[in-house]
């Protein structure tokens, strides 16, 4: 699982995305689901099928993306996964800091 090292504050926008290859490197849309882990609450987002989504963007053939509010501080995990005529499961981690009050 690859690792964002960004560290982002309560209430960022944070763009996951994934690009799904087939065997012979061509990018190409299959079914794709989000999943992502906060200290508190699990998301999951699909099976995406279509590229008219409003929950996963498909930018281009086989490149999907999603912008995740960050709403707890902590380790954040997210994996992707598709189905059908071509299979990934990748991911990541990234961090949440606690909003600090102003002094």
């Amino acid at each position: 699982m690859a690792t964002n090292t960004t560290a982002y504050s309560i209430g960022d926008a944070v763009r996951l995305g994934v690009v799904v290859k087939s065997t012979a490197g061509t990018a190409t849309n299959t079914a794709v689901t989000l999943v992502i882990n906060t200290p508190s609450t699990k998301y999951k987002y699909g099976p995406i099928t279509s590229t008219a989504s409003t929950v996963i963007d498909n930018t281009a053939t086989g490149t999907w993306q999603h912008t995740f509010v960050t709403a707890t501080a902590g380790r954040h995990t997210y994996e992707w996964r598709s189905t059908g005529t071509v299979t990934v499961s990748t991911g990541g981690a990234f961090a949440v800091r606690p909003n600090l009050a102003s002094s």
